[in-house]
């Protein structure tokens, strides 16, 4: 008889469900045998979606149905992966409740673990229809055991299909020893809280079994699980309390993240605490958690971190308060009023950067918030105005102009700059007033260039008048030329010839901008400035105006020759020019020297060329054996150079380096993605080293440059010479050249220490006082940065360390490992094809490299830096690899 239903099953081409009815009741009783003969020709038949193959798959299925023996169970099951069409394994799927046997169930749950989705799909379809307890018990044992090839899925389609009766399968996964069937578990049931009539006690309990596990991921995984599973806040901190103590830090983040599920006052303790302990990674962990909870309760902890020890818990602050205060979850008026009120200036700061993500539909904040104009911080007063202004406007000028009359100069000045930037001519009188009459000579000069700001000419007679007055000259020169009012042009004749090098500027700009033709021979006085900048603009104005005057043929002749060799560098887009006694000129040209003439320099030569760039005072330290640094810029080339005068056996000799004043973007030049974050960093000390024409002070305009065009700050360069000038965007920036505006890098940084500034370049870190003043101004909340000749970073720290004296040693190391928080070092390697490319060593303050440097340690840096990579920290030796691999450094270079 099987036989013959196999061969009816192989050989029929059936057209109708009726033609299969009648072909299974033309076969009479239908055996075990039979069905498992049909079961092979079944798997054989070319597989179709026809309506003949169809309508065969049902025949199989009629011929089980009528043989429904629980023998055959077994083999269906076993065929089911091997269906060679939909139809034919629709066919098994139905087929097989007809001859359910519960104790071959196990034999659908080992499909579970295929790797098609389609043979886990029609197992569970059938285990739906068919399972009971034994079912469930086979699951439980079978993702205790593991060995899925995609248990996620698996477990995953086992709960979607068996609702909370999966409880026990999935706390089973939670208990596997396949840690892929672990996360599974926990992944799973965090999914089946939501549904209804659901039952956490199993799973709550496999998920505390594992909140220890030695297994860092699983002991995570368990943790979060138990957060979405805990009825309550209590429950979830007793079953944590222990990891909260002593577990690894990446199991610590876990259990404070999962506490965004309570938002309770025990759990916002918990945060607090851990927040101020640390270590960092926890302390960010707690803040993210705090960023989730996102209530009104979540401002104390978040003050509190404002003040933490650390910068990155600090820097992680800002941004949740900044982030809270962008969205309409916490009453942002609150939070900004809470940080206000502190009595750490630092924290007030903060409050300030947080203002500045305010929502600008917040007319009720404002009122509460100008109260605090008067704060005694600048920043903070500063930061206010920024938020202020565009909420209130002019509606601000009530509150601010009894500020005029404050007895602390600091807010007078405040109140008056910001009027300025209200621009309203409501607040002119109140302005002309104080320009006129205040004691303080800064608050009369922000209150005249407030009055420029607003703009209104009717102040122009007021401010003419006000030339007269001491120490307000540049101040009234620049607003009158803004407003291009000439207004001022019998009064600037004297003010060109004043002995104040600033007010020599302002009349140069003022006479510039109105085209005062007419002075020009009093401008023809200023060629001989001692200041170079004062020489610079009036030549500069004289050749607008094809100004001819009278000139010595010598000296001509000698600016010719200098100007044809220096505009030869530029053109050549070379790094410096080499005058020496006795050899011919060169210039430098990627790392290597090049003859520029064919005749040898005499003596006479070179100080032809170099002696009329001398001051008195310069020419007179020559002459005493002592070299001259100085800066020039040449008007007939239209560059700027930095000068090195000396005396050398044969002569004079002097070495012109090349000064590009464009300031460019940090990604144009090559520098690592990380450094461009440095801009970032509210306070401490970023090192640039490498050896002299490696580019440092490029990077450091390139940082300056990132800070400006993001942030308001008050920057303050010292430079020797000034290397690329900042126009200011979002910052306010004074840039310092030691020799010409200051005496010292030291003297300058005693200076800029009373001019609160908020961000301190220095050009080198050559000696101790100058060292010492940056460190302090680190130290005291200050970003500073400065360059170091070393070439590597260990060595960089150790060249700090080592300009003080050994007793000194170990405390200077301590505030080194507080306040540095980077270092970039350079090289300028010859590129394979011509010009050059940079090679950088990157290391970033860790808490590892902290305690090295606290140690002593700094030799090991080095190896830390290996291990740093996924911080940002960049080893030369691995960088230089990178180019060799590349193609662009040959590899004997970088050996």
């Amino acid at each position: 008889m099987s036989r013959k239903i196999a061969a009816t099953l192989r050989e029929t081409r059936f057209t109708s469900p009726e033609a299969v009815d009648a072909a299974l009741a033309e076969a009479g009783e239908i055996a075990r045998a039979d069905v498992q003969k049909a079961l092979e020709v079944l798997l054989e038949l070319p597989p179709s979606s026809s309506d003949p193959y169809r309508l065969a798959c049902a025949f199989f299925v009629g011929a089980v149905k009528c043989c429904p023996d629980r023998a055959l169970f077994a083999p269906l099951a076993r065929a089911l992966p091997r269906a060679p069409h939909p139809l034919a394994r629709d066919a098994l799927m139905r087929a097989l409740p007809l001859v359910n046997s519960v104790g071959d169930h196990g034999l659908l749950v080992q499909l579970l673990h295929a790797d098609k989705d389609e043979q886990r799909a029609a197992a569970l379809k059938v285990l739906e229809k068919i399972a009971v307890g034994p079912t469930f018990e086979a699951l439980c044992a079978d993702f205790r055991t593991g060995g899925h090839a995609a248990p996620a899925k698996a477990l995953g389609d086992v709960a979607r299909t068996f609702g909370v009766r999966a409880v026990t399968v999935v706390a089973a996964a939670m208990a596997s020893s396949d840690l892929r069937v672990v996360a599974a578990g926990f992944e799973v049931a965090t999914q089946q809280v939501e549904l209804p009539g659901f039952d956490r006690s199993a799973l709550w309990a496999a998920a505390r079994a594992r909140v220890k596990d030695p297994n860092e991921a699983v002991a995570a995984a368990a943790i979060g699980c138990a957060a979405a599973i805990a009825v309550d806040d209590a429950a979830y901190l007793e079953a944590v309390a222990g990891v909260l103590e002593e577990a690894p830090v990446s199991v610590v983040c876990a259990a404070l993240r999962g506490m965004k599920h309570f938002p309770t006052a025990r759990a916002l303790a918990a945060l607090e605490a851990r927040l101020l302990r640390g270590p960092v990674r926890a302390s960010i962990a707690a803040l993210q958690t705090l960023q989730d909870i996102a209530t009104d309760d979540v401002i104390p902890p978040l003050v509190a971190a404002l003040g933490h020890r650390r910068l990155a818990v600090r820097t992680e602050a800002v941004k949740v308060l900044k982030q809270l205060a962008g969205s309409t979850q916490i009453d942002i008026a609150r939070a900004v009023l809470w940080l206000l009120r502190s009595r750490n200036p630092e924290v007030r700061r903060m409050a300030s950067e947080v203002l500045s993500a305010m929502r600008a539909n917040a007319p009720a904040l404002w009122p509460r918030l100008v109260g605090f104009i008067r704060d005694e911080d600048w920043w903070v007063r500063e930061r206010l105005a920024d938020a202020l202004i565009p909420m209130a406007g002019a509606q601000l000028i009530p509150h601010l102009a009894p500020l005029l009359d404050d007895d602390n100069a600091g807010v007078r000045r405040f109140a008056t700059s910001t009027l300025g930037r209200v621009g309203n001519a409501a607040a002119l009188g109140a302005l002309l007033v104080r320009a006129r009459d205040d004691q303080d000579w800064l608050v009369r000069e922000e209150a005249v260039r407030a009055i420029g700001n607003i703009g209104d000419a009717r102040a122009v007679p007021y401010l003419v008048k006000l030339l007269a007055t001491p120490g307000l000259e540049v101040a009234c020169l620049d607003v009158l030329a803004a407003l291009a009012r000439d207004d001022a042009r019998g009064e600037i004749a004297g003010l060109l010839a004043r002995p104040e090098r600033d007010v020599r500027m302002a009349a140069l700009r003022y006479v510039t901008v109105i085209d005062a033709r007419e002075m020009g021979d009093e401008l023809a006085l200023r060629l001989a400035d001692p200041d170079a900048e004062v020489a610079r603009l009036a030549g500069a104005t004289l050749r607008q105006w094809e100004y001819r005057g009278n000139s010595d043929p010598e000296l001509e002749e000698a600016d010719r020759v200098l100007a044809q060799l220096l505009r030869q560098v530029v053109k050549s887009d070379a790094s410096d020019l080499i005058l020496i006694s006795g050899q011919p000129a060169f210039m430098k040209r990627n790392g290597r020297i090049e003859r520029l003439t064919s005749r040898e320099l005499t003596a006479e030569n070179v100080y032809d060329l170099v002696a009329p760039l001398l001051s008195p005072e310069q020419a007179e330290l020559l002459g005493n054996k002592i070299d001259v640094d100085f800066s020039h810029e040449n008007l007939r080339v239209g560059a700027r150079f930095r000068v090195n005068v000396l005396q050398g056996e044969h002569g004079l000799g002097a070495v012109f380096r090349l000064v590009k004043n464009d300031v460019r973007p940090l990604r144009e030049l090559g520098v690592p993605a990380v450094v461009e974050t440095f801009a970032n960093f509210s306070s401490g000390l970023v090192l640039l080293g490498g050896p002299p024409g490696a580019g440092k002070s490029t990077t450091l305009a390139g940082l300056i440059n990132a800070i400006n065009q993001h942030t308001a700050r008050h920057i303050i360069t010292i430079e020797d010479p000034i290397e690329g000038l900042h126009k200011p965007v979002k910052s306010v920036i004074t840039q310092r050249e030691v020799g010409v505006h200051t005496s010292s890098y030291s003297s300058a940084l005693r200076a800029a220490l009373r001019e609160d500034p908020d961000v301190i370049l220095v050009g080198e870190l050559r000696d101790l006082e100058t060292i010492s003043f940056a460190v302090a101004a680190a130290e005291t909340g200050h970003l500073v940065f400065g360059t170091v000749h070393a070439v590597a970073a260990d060595s960089c720290v150790e060249r700090l360390i080592s300009a003080f004296p050994s007793e000194r040693h170990a405390q200077i190391r301590t505030m080194l490992s507080d306040v540095l928080r980077a270092v970039v070092c350079q090289h300028l390697m010859p590129q394979v094809g011509g010009g050059r490319v940079l090679a950088c060593e990157v290391l970033i303050n860790t808490e590892a490299v902290a305690n090295l440097i606290r140690k002593g340690q700094s030799h090991q840096i080095a190896s830390t830096m290996v291990l740093g990579r996924e911080v940002g920290m960049q080893a030369m030796d691995d960088h230089l690899a990178e180019l060799v691999a590349n193609g662009r450094v040959d590899v004997l270079d970088a050996n």
